[in-house]
């Protein structure tokens, strides 16, 4: 893993190399498939090997401002955390709880889980591959799952009952598009693009409010 540093002329400096391999730091036996920091703690952030091991990981050698501590001196590895069975394709840190972060797997589930506990929280099956998954911008406890579907899927964190399902009616090639990647828009949290198979993407406009 690179970690890399924003320069003010516009460029990007490679600040240090890692290997996240909790039992040797010589070998990499699995690489990384995703990653996501903490907004709560910069420098904090989670991995998801492509083994299906999830490491808690930090940038600082000692971040005075977390109440996380290593276990591993001089290591971008915090600790490992939970191992899941199937490909990792999304691992988001949540916005609004600094240990609580999801993951979504290709084996038609998402999880919630705390940093401070071994098992998941909550478990969230569909029935449809998920290709991604993310919090509402917006909304505290509301998840949004895509994958092999023409529609956003979204779901109550609370009890992981869902919620809605977005999509627009009568578009032939919407129907038939399977969405690989969705973004919010930063600025205005009710525009989302889709990037699919049918060589497109797409802006929607979606509710940016639900009701639980």
């Amino acid at each position: 893993m690179c970690i890399f540093k924003n320069l003010s002329i516009g460029g990007i400096q490679l600040v240090d190399k890692y290997v996240l391999d909790p039992e040797s730091s010589d070998v990499l036996k699995a690489g990384i498939s995703c990653f996501s920091f903490c907004r709560q703690q910069p420098g904090t952030f989670i991995a998801a090997l492509e083994s299906g091991q999830l490491m808690l990981c930090s940038t600082f050698d000692t971040n005075a401002k977390s109440s996380i501590k290593k276990s591993v001196d001089n290591s971008l590895l915090l600790r490992p955390l939970d191992k899941k069975q199937g490909l990792i394709t999304s691992v988001k840190f949540s916005p609004y709880e600094s240990d609580v972060y999801l993951v979504a797997l290709l084996n038609f589930k998402i999880s919630v889980h705390s940093i401070h506990k071994a098992s998941a929280i909550l478990e969230i099956f569909s029935d449809f591959d998920i290709l991604g998954a993310d919090w509402s911008p917006v909304q505290a406890k509301i998840l949004i799952a895509w994958g092999s579907s023409s529609k956003l899927y979204v779901y109550n964190q609370e009890d992981g009952k869902k919620i809605k399902e977005l999509g627009i009616e009568n578009d032939s090639i919407s129907n038939n598009n399977v969405y690989r990647k969705v973004i919010f828009n930063p600025k205005s949290s009710s525009l989302v693009a889709l990037a699919g198979t049918e060589a497109l993407t797409k802006i929607w406009k979606v509710p940016t409010v639900f009701r639980v």
